[in-house]
């Protein structure tokens, strides 16, 4: 399936709770993930554009395998490069993440991250906070019509839009890897 959402970066957090209460968004709630990325020993899932993450919710934890669809290379993933995803519901974050490991797969790091979330017109409004960068806001609906509705009635310019993950993200516009570190928290970051 298809990953339909955007994100625009370095969000006004108070400026934008305030567009969505006027444009009558439902606040789901607040959020703290934590998740865990595996890969195959020899990185061919990286080297194929894809990885395998774990991501406890709080209320859920999913097992979701993601790729950038016709993938070249990290170097081409582009603002407006398109992700597949597959995700299935599990019951247990610790008893997943062995299986990956006795399925052959490794851990390749740990992180966390906040995320406060909004409802409008079907489409989910996430603004996410991650450690040593500011708040940025991920649109995801069921179409690309409808996220970039909401996305411009919030005011966002959709020429700043981008689709790609936040490892991309912290590279791309900050200088960080996020794939040097084994551990990335708000409390530490540990390089591997």
């Amino acid at each position: 399936m298809e990953e339909i959402e955007i994100k625009f970066l370095e969000v006004n957090v108070a400026e934008l709770v305030s567009k969505l209460e006027k444009l009558g968004a439902i606040k789901v709630g607040d959020f703290f993930y934590k998740r865990v990325h595996f890969d195959y020993p020899d990185h061919r899932l990286a080297g194929s554009g894809a990885h395998i993450r774990i991501r406890d919710e709080g209320e859920k934890v999913t097992l979701t395998h993601k790729k950038v669809k016709d993938f070249i290379s990290r170097e081409h993933i582009t603002k407006d490069s398109v992700v597949l995803e597959t995700e299935v519901i599990v019951d247990n974050f610790d008893k997943t993440c062995d299986l990956m490991i006795e399925l052959g797969l490794v851990k390749e790091d740990y992180q966390e991250n906040k995320r406060t979330r909004y409802i409008l017109d079907d489409v989910e409004i996430d603004i996410d906070s991650w450690p040593l960068i500011p708040h940025y806001v991920e649109i995801e609906g069921k179409s690309l019509e409808k996220v970039e509705k909401v996305a411009t009635d919030l005011g966002f310019d959709l020429s700043t839009a981008v689709r790609y993950s936040a490892g991309v993200i912290y590279e791309r516009h900050y200088g960080i890897k996020l794939r040097d570190y084994s551990v990335f928290t708000f409390d530490q970051q540990i390089k591997s």
